[in-house]
């Protein structure tokens, strides 16, 4: 017995059936932060909602709040990150900070990336990248002690300020300056 075949109209009259049911059960796609810590293997997944210098608050979809302290933190995957983020990251962590460097500025050039939680995180990125280049003798250690300072006075709420701090005293000690570095 041969199969009736569809025609346009069939085809179009099912879809427009169809689109309705679909309308109603389509979801809203959340943003989903990952924040790695370090003494869990899984990142704590959410949105990141609140930022302070000792914890990250972090909604997890089943909208529960979770405090994630600023200790226990490597790093933050954010949602609407710029492309070229993970890998200025990666770059950094193996110690290529040239190339850190020229991602980080990618991403705080990039229109479609950001938010004001990333872009101070950028900043202290590129104040560490600068730090880590001094500490290992391959660039100026003033540049990176005005990258630090700078961001200890913008990101003094943030999660990476004790953070910073440690990293200016290491940069204070690498210069020979042990009484500033003493402060820090």
């Amino acid at each position: 017995m041969p199969r009736p075949s569809l025609t346009r109209s069939d085809v179009l009259v099912g879809c427009l059936l169809g689109l309705p049911l679909l309308l109603c059960t389509a979801r809203p796609v959340e943003a989903i932060d990952q924040v790695f810590r370090k003494s869990v293997k899984t990142p704590a997944r959410g949105e990141v909602t609140a930022i302070s210098r000792t914890a990250v608050t972090v909604k997890q979809p089943d909208g529960k709040s979770l405090a994630v302290p600023a200790n226990d933190i490597v790093y933050i995957r954010w949602d609407t990150e710029p492309i070229k983020l993970a890998g200025a990251r990666s770059a950094d962590r193996a110690g290529l900070y040239d190339r850190a460097l020229e991602g980080y500025a990618t991403s705080q050039e990039d229109p479609k990336g950001g938010g004001v939680f990333i872009k101070v995180e950028i900043q202290f990125l590129v104040a560490r990248a600068k730090a880590n280049q001094a500490i290992v003798g391959a660039a100026k250690p003033q540049v990176a002690l005005a990258a630090l300072e700078t961001f200890i006075k913008t990101g003094a709420n943030n999660f990476r300020y004790f953070d910073a701090v440690a990293l200016l005293g290491r940069v204070y000690l690498n210069t020979g300056e042990y009484a500033k570095a003493k402060i820090q």
